[in-house]
């Protein structure tokens, strides 16, 4: 093995290669001369020709595709185009026999992210892989901490509705106290009138379009019930949903029957 470069077997992720080549004797040399598995890949699929391959990329999903510049029926630029429009999340590595500005530059605009010339080696192509690789795997890093850190402060924000809403009907807490702690929540209590709907969610409920406890349910809500002045939303469990609804006193008794509506509808 040439120095610098790692073998990956002890790396979590497996990323996904489909190669598309029209000269046979490489492609059986890329797809049988690399053990893919212990650099952290998965070959899932080849073609002689952009026009074969389009089809099993859309179906197999790869991470990156190998493809050549040159091939028949559909070349390696007009496959790049495509798998750009349709998975811009693809790796495109392109094999160019032509050391041509013209095709670098073309490759460049339509976003591929590798040129490559012919004859290359075993070795350089792997790390390039790898060099995707780590690429990937700092990408892949960073969306986890995202997702991560989403939903810690949903969490967050969540848990401090929640005790909002315990603290208002509670009755221990001052209204200076109160308009503090919703200032804080970015949540408005200036109304004439106010008043509270509780949703007991029961998992039994018939004609429901969705599970009670589902993300599809809740995603419902918030579509029906988008963020307003007029109709706070509060999480309080599993299965209670709590509504504080404010707005002039004229305005109470309509606004609350259409809150009931809304959630019968759900």
């Amino acid at each position: 093995m040439r120095k610098g470069i790692t073998n990956m077997r002890g790396s979590i992720n497996m990323y996904r290669v489909f190669l598309a080549e029209d000269e046979s004797l490489i492609r059986q040399g890329i797809k049988n001369l690399i053990s893919w598995n212990e650099y952290g890949f998965s070959f899932v699929g080849e073609a002689p020709d952009g026009e074969l391959a389009w089809p099993l990329i859309q179906k197999q999903k790869p991470n990156i595709v190998i493809t050549d510049i040159r091939m028949p029926f559909m070349d390696g630029l007009s496959l790049s185009r495509l798998i750009k429009k349709n998975m811009p999340e693809t790796t495109i590595i392109i094999l160019s026999g032509y050391d041509d500005f013209t095709y670098a530059k073309e490759a460049i605009g339509i976003g591929v992210d590798q040129y490559l010339l012919k004859p290359l080696s075993k070795e350089q192509l792997i790390e390039v892989l790898l060099q995707v690789k780590q690429k990937k795997d700092v990408e892949q890093e960073k969306q986890q901490y995202m997702e991560q850190f989403q939903k810690e402060v949903q969490e967050y924000l969540t848990s401090s509705h929640r005790a909002f809403f315990e603290a208002l009907v509670s009755g221990k807490y001052s209204v200076p106290d109160l308009i503090e702690r919703a200032d804080k929540l970015h949540i408005s209590l200036k109304a004439e009138s106010y008043n509270i709907v509780i949703l007991l969610v029961d998992e039994n409920m018939e004609n429901m379009l969705y599970e009670p406890q589902s993300v599809d349910y809740q995603s419902e809500l918030c579509v029906r019930f988008p963020k307003n002045d007029k109709v706070e939303m509060f999480y309080m469990g599993v299965d209670v949903i709590a509504f504080l609804i404010k707005t002039d006193v004229s305005k109470i008794d309509g606004l609350t029957k259409e809150c009931i509506r809304k959630i019968e509808q759900t």
